[in-house]
């Protein structure tokens, strides 16, 4: 399954929601990117970033 269909078919907090569309518009360098840098950029913490990727199924 696409990470697209996981984000739309999950209930997503706010905060959940924004991780989610920057991760969508980042595709193409979110393998270079590092928790912290999407917690930066999404004005969430580190931590709420490897709770949504694990909410979508991945170990971190």
């Amino acid at each position: 399954m696409l990470i697209k269909d996981r984000i739309k078919n999950s209930r997503l907090s706010p905060a959940e929601q924004g991780i989610a569309d920057f991760l969508i518009e980042e595709a193409e360098r979110v393998g270079q990117l590092k928790a912290i840098d999407v917690a930066q950029a999404t004005y969430t913490s580190s931590p709420a970033v490897v709770r949504f990727c694990h909410k979508m199924g991945f170990s971190g």
